[in-house]
């Protein structure tokens, strides 16, 4: 593969934190630089709670889509990204704005912004939903909890051979924050019960540094070969063991061999100089959860982190749940901004200004550091990552209609980059809301699971299930089968066309 290697003007923003020695292509045998480089295509989802945003502030105006195609029932549209600057200011909506110097042309041009994807029930505050786990939700339905249980995408991902290949120098499959990721008790042969994944590493940005670059010398002792002579005695001789006991038994030698690779793996690139600066700087001090440039400085600095660990290869997914509300309010986040926002101005402004700051300081942050990384061969690291944004809610808390994707890079050529999509029905939508916009219906959050996973080079084969519905999760619920619409009173929310399209690549995205 081609070595990254940081510019100095990324050095200088890390602080020192992030110099890393590449290798010397020059002394690699002439067959290796022959064969081709292959696929360092890395995911990253960042995601912010409750969501909330109008439609007019998040998106980019309906004004910047000039094409249309028939597809699934209904009109989807596309435009290309347009960003208008002044003041110094580059602005593609009022959420998506920032610096001129920041949100360069460039950058707009490596941006996409898609509108009309929905979970096709009321979901309310939930946590796996974002990638794919229905079920871990406070108010989904029963039949929801009960038969909507599923592994997340990242963990689809992290175990598939399609994606990691022999998992050679990888330190952690997928880093952890936060609580969106589900897995199988034994991912690897995806069997066991769907559980919380925990975070990778509690604390700083340094332990995770340390977790990921510390120790990586190799050659240490298998410790499941220290156990196997018993595991083989009590798994195969005992008849007692109850199966759901020898289940337990194979996926804790799962998790020894795992271990096992982890301890012998040496990192792909020299090893980068620890952090200097903890995080725990910032987020143990007592007025840290109404400080927003505290909570921006602690996430730029698991930024530094997460681009030393993508641009190695020690890991090449990064899933981060922000909980912090990055802003100076000091009362009831949940209960006076975010359920207030629909119907108070200056709940809603504060909110705004929330996300606003997000984008830039978090998001659009964490896209630059990966847009430094020069990859050798021409492109950037970047180029190589799906980084998207995503929220808990559309429009207004709650609600997972509409919910906005904001993603920065080409997943190695595989996006079309520079765009907004829109894939609302524009005949399908409620009577205007408390803040004067309607909830649209449009394509569902399936179809970009599925496109996600098909980006990172993950056939359908491996993961589709078509026995309810294709697409990802293979779970067919619709718990408004009639609405009544202004323009169209009758008729389903999620026509069969809709749902028979899950499956396929999201349109107007292939390059």
């Amino acid at each position: 593969m081609s070595t990254p290697t940081f510019s100095r003007r990324t050095i200088l923003r890390l602080g020192g934190t992030g110099l890393v020695l590449p290798f010397l292509p020059s002394l690699l045998p002439a067959t290796a630089r022959a064969q081709s480089a292959p696929s360092h295509k890395c995911f990253v989802m960042l995601r912010t709670e409750h969501g909330g945003i109008l439609q007019r502030d998040m998106f980019p105006p309906d004004a910047s889509l000039t094409e249309s195609l028939p597809y699934a029932g209904h009109t989807v549209r596309r435009g290309a990204l347009r960003a208008t600057e002044a003041n110094g200011e580059t602005r593609v909506s009022a959420v998506l704005r920032a610096p001129s110097s920041e949100l360069t042309a460039s950058m707009v041009g490596k941006m996409w912004v898609l509108n009309g994807l929905d979970i096709p029930f009321y979901i309310g505050h939930h946590r796996g939903g974002t990638l794919g786990n229905f079920s871990a939700s406070d108010q989904a339905p029963d039949e929801v909890k009960q038969n909507g249980i599923r592994q997340t995408i990242d963990q689809i991902m992290a175990w598939s051979p399609s994606f990691y290949g022999g998992a050679v120098g990888v330190r952690e499959r997928a880093i952890i924050r936060g609580s969106l990721s589900f897995a199988h008790s034994d991912p690897r042969l995806r069997q066991g019960p769907v559980e919380r994944v925990g975070s990778t590493v509690d604390g700083s940005n340094q332990n995770l540094f340390d977790r990921l670059f510390g120790n990586a010398t190799g050659g240490q002792p298998l410790i499941s070969g220290a156990v196997m002579e018993n595991y083989r005695r009590l798994r195969n001789g005992n008849r007692r063991l109850s199966s759901a006991d020898r289940r337990r038994l194979d996926d804790h030698l799962e998790r020894l061999a795992e271990l096992d690779r982890k301890l012998n793996t040496v990192a792909r690139c020299q090893t980068p100089v620890r952090p200097t600066t903890s995080s725990g700087q910032y987020t143990n001090q007592p007025t840290y959860p109404r400080d927003p440039e505290a909570q921006s400085l602690s996430h730029e600095l698991w930024n530094d982190v997460y681009t030393l660990a993508l641009s190695c290869g020690v890991s090449r997914i990064v899933v981060d749940g922000a909980t912090d509300t990055f802003s100076t309010f000091a009362g009831d986040w949940h209960q006076e901004i975010a359920h207030q926002a629909a119907s108070s101005a200056s709940a809603y402004s504060t909110l705004l200004a929330a996300h606003q700051l997000y984008f830039r300081r978090v998001f659009l942050d964490l896209a630059s550091k990966l847009e430094a990384v020069d990859m050798g061969d021409g492109t950037r690291l970047l180029d190589h990552t799906l980084l998207a944004w995503g929220q808990e809610s559309g429009n207004y808390t709650h609600d997972h209609t509409s919910a906005p994707i904001v993603a920065f890079g080409g997943a190695e050529g595989f996006f079309r980059t520079g765009q907004y999509c829109d894939y609302r029905n524009l005949a399908k939508r409620t009577g205007e809301g408390p803040a004067g916009e309607p909830r649209w219906f449009g394509l569902l959050w399936h179809q970009w699971l599925g496109t996600v996973l098909q980006s990172m080079g993950i056939p359908r084969s491996e993961w589709e299930d078509t026995s309810q519905c294709p697409g990802y999760p293979n779970y067919k619920y619709d718990d408004v089968p009639g609405w009544a619409g202004p323009e169209n009173p009758t008729g389903p929310v999620y026509p069969a066309t809709v749902w028979n399209a899950a499956g396929e690549v999201l349109p107007f995205l292939r390059v």
